[in-house]
């Protein structure tokens, strides 16, 4: 597949969207609103499929998202119910002394990860428009 612009290509429908001719002058020539249009449907016949192309892959890749993104959520919130319950690590710092498991969730984001994880997942949702 090849690149496409698909900003350059969006422009193109917006300038061609409201072109109703006329078509023909009356000398049944074409008009500059018949040779717009045909360059639009000209770059339509190849945009358009390749936007489509691209929007499958990325909504399927959304989809893969989403579910990764459920899991994480899963994940941290699971670690993250261990918070405030007294637990101790030992050789977190590889010298084998007890330190608050407090201490580890704080260290790599705990309650925001978890609240980051949960926001883009909604977001991620919504963008797919099933739920």
């Amino acid at each position: 597949m090849n690149n496409r612009d698909l900003k350059a290509d969006l422009e193109l429908c917006k300038k061609y969207k409201d072109n109703i001719g006329p078509w023909l002058s009356k000398d049944g020539f074409p008009t500059k609103h018949l040779v717009g249009a045909a360059t639009f449907l000209n770059q339509a016949r190849e945009g358009w499929p390749h936007a489509i192309e691209r929007a499958i892959e990325a909504e399927a890749l959304n989809r893969d998202l989403v579910e990764a993104l459920k899991r994480a959520h899963e994940y941290i919130g699971g670690i993250n119910s261990f918070y405030g319950q007294g637990l101790q690590v030992y050789g977190w710092h590889l010298n084998g002394a007890p330190e608050p498991f407090d201490n580890f969730i704080d260290s790599n984001g705990g309650c925001e990860a978890e609240e980051f994880v949960g926001r883009v997942l909604t977001k991620a949702k919504e963008v797919l428009g099933d739920e």
